[in-house]
């Protein structure tokens, strides 16, 4: 199952969504002068909120729009991440408490309008992931 993630607070008393994706070329790669476009009105009650309400994710099941565009012979180029992506226990103990990492994103609106593309940031942890910060729980400790 494919879904759109973002933060609960973007969703917030939302009645409608837009996004755009890039259109796949023949070899399956990114057309970048081809978008496809979708809007729809999709509330926040659509989404599904992660339960625990320190956790500022929703996830919004993208089949209908996945199909639609298939429909109009129109093929979206994503990259779906997997759960091979996320580190293992074994992989955390590699880890040291800084490393460098990178976020792609589109924060407050900002990207590149043009050629649909979203902006890549770099930073550097400041904690190991094995330590719950703040006390609470993390993801890498369940």
């Amino acid at each position: 199952m494919y879904v759109l993630v973002t933060n609960k607070h973007v969703i917030e008393d939302s009645e409608s969504l837009r996004f755009s994706v890039r259109a796949r070329d023949t070899d399956g790669g990114p057309n970048h002068g081809d978008q496809i476009h979708f809007a729809y009105n999709v509330a926040e009650r659509n989404w599904i909120a992660h339960p625990d309400a320190n956790v500022d994710l929703a996830v919004l099941p993208i089949a209908q729009f996945l199909n639609e565009s298939r429909e109009q012979d129109r093929h979206p180029c994503f990259v779906a991440l997997d759960p091979t992506l996320i580190p293992n226990e074994e992989d955390l103990r590699e880890y040291g408490a800084v490393e460098n990492v990178v976020m792609v994103g589109y924060p407050i609106g900002l990207w590149d309008s043009v050629n649909n593309l979203p902006l890549a940031r770099k930073g550097i942890t400041a904690t190991h992931p094995s330590i719950d910060y703040k006390g609470l729980v993390s993801a890498c400790s369940r």
